[in-house]
């Protein structure tokens, strides 16, 4: 059995945040008190937006709920279950960016058609699985054969209407991330936030999405990130963690949502007035 009281233990394991850990969280703190200040007293209505505002919107939601457990979780010192909601944020914010950098709603059609074509898939798998368990069907509504095939139904629906609406063609098809990442970064300057340079995107996707895919695949690489080699040889199982992680986290973290903020101010859902400026000298400071 590992002794927790092992000062080997303790050297290998951090469990208290430094000052700089500590202010870190604290201006991610701050940020999250802003952003959500701003958007809380805002009235708005979905049917009077555009379908680019509305994504925004949402994303914002997604972004603002993410990075609060973020928060909480590096205040804990848990900074590995984190990994894995700042890796979504940076998908989301890829996908946000890419569908709204260009005038042409055909991305959004290709983003919703993929939705639905992903339900197709579920529906006929479930569909598969009740016909070979008989006796799991009608246990709930993702095992009820009627459901599933009216969501089957609906769905191809969706996808012809769309298909018809903005003369998709049969090959048409959303891009997967590392592509979308690199039609990101080709974006002219004019469109792009002063603050990306490019190959930014396609940087981020290696260096946060890839790297950190380990954490929330649990894959062997990710479960290799909870042993840690002894002084003398052989490992320790890491049952408590490290806080050695939590700087990188909450940096990445931190400016992800200051983006955002800046990015709903540039398309009209903030006041024109927002000031950022405090938040922008935060984010200079940070490595």
């Amino acid at each position: 059995m590992i002794n927790q009281k092992d000062h080997r233990w303790r050297f290998i394991i951090r469990t208290k945040l430094n000052e700089k850990e500590k202010k870190l969280l604290n201006n991610l703190r701050q940020i999250i008190e802003f952003g959500r200040k701003q958007i809380s007293g805002q009235k708005y209505d979905l049917e009077k937006s555009t379908d680019k505002q509305n994504i925004l919107f949402m994303t914002f939601g997604a972004v603002n709920n993410y990075t609060e457990s973020i928060y909480l979780l590096c205040k804990s010192v848990k900074p590995q279950p984190a990994i894995v909601l700042l890796r979504s944020i940076f998908e989301v914010w890829i996908n946000t960016f890419y569908l709204l950098s260009t005038r042409s709603k055909k991305r959004l059609a290709l983003f919703y058609m993929e939705d639905a074509q992903n339900k197709i898939k579920l529906s006929n798998g479930l569909l598969d699985f009740i016909k070979k368990y008989p006796s799991k069907r009608d246990r709930d509504p993702l095992t009820t054969e009627g459901n599933l095939k009216q969501v089957k139904s609906d769905k191809e629906k969706d996808i012809l209407a769309m298909i018809k609406r903005f003369k998709l063609k049969k090959n048409d098809k959303w891009p997967n991330l590392p592509s979308r990442a690199i039609a990101c970064d080709k974006i002219s300057d004019r469109r792009r936030p002063k603050k990306l340079r490019k190959g930014t995107f396609e940087y981020y996707y290696h260096h946060l999405y890839r790297y950190f895919s380990s954490y929330t695949h649990l894959n062997a690489q990710g479960l290799n990130n909870f042993l840690k080699p002894r002084p003398e040889g052989g490992y320790y199982l890491v049952v408590s963690q490290s806080a050695d992680l939590v700087e990188r986290v909450l940096s990445s973290a931190f400016v992800f949502y200051l983006f955002l903020l800046g990015y709903m101010k540039k398309k009209g859902l903030l006041p024109r007035s927002l000031k950022l400026g405090k938040f922008r000298k935060m984010a200079q400071k940070m490595s």
